[in-house]
């Protein structure tokens, strides 16, 4: 799985060539969903979304531009780290819109996951989600399973991503 999905992410001229190699990645990781994420680096600019969650969710949350408030990338921008996150964890922590953003991924089946941060050397972040309907997936109640695959996506896949990087460095422009 892991040689083909390079071959794959190599070959990628745009979003729709990733899609595909990055839903088998998801779901080789037990993940039925993902999104790639890309902040907006100046303010008011669109952010761009390769996923394979609900179309009217994706809609909603760009429309409603929720990346603003979605705590998910709220931390992922403090820094690098792997946040393992569900609907139904750490609610004291959150803001009441932060919760609702969460309750409204819950109902379009996105309901916890992984997510890894990635910043360039450009300060422009990204971050890659796997995500599923349960609040607390499989993987992520490994915490010995999860580091050993967050070390390989930050080996594999994150240098690809930087800046100057002739294969999906155009994801991040």
């Amino acid at each position: 799985m892991c040689e083909n999905f390079v071959e794959q992410l190599y070959a990628s001229v745009d979003a729709g060539d990733l899609c595909e190699p990055m839903a088998s990645a998801a779901a080789g990781f037990d993940f039925p969903l993902f999104a790639y994420f890309i902040y907006p680096s100046v303010p008011g600019d669109a952010p761009r979304l390769i996923s394979n969650y609900p179309s009217r969710w994706t809609s909603r949350y760009l429309q409603q531009r929720y990346h603003s408030l979605d705590p998910v990338f709220l931390r992922g921008l403090q820094g690098w780290g792997t946040l393992d996150w569900g609907v139904d964890r750490a609610r004291q922590c959150l803001s009441t819109s932060q919760q609702q953003i969460l309750e409204s991924a819950a109902q379009f089946g996105i309901r916890g996951g992984l997510t890894m941060s990635m910043h360039d050397h450009s300060g422009r972040f990204a971050a890659l989600t796997f995500a599923s309907d349960e609040s607390r997936p499989r993987l992520c109640g490994h915490s010995h399973v999860t580091k050993k695959h967050c070390s390989w996506w930050r080996s594999t896949f994150i240098p690809m991503c930087g800046a100057g990087s002739p294969t999906i460095a155009w994801s991040m422009a």
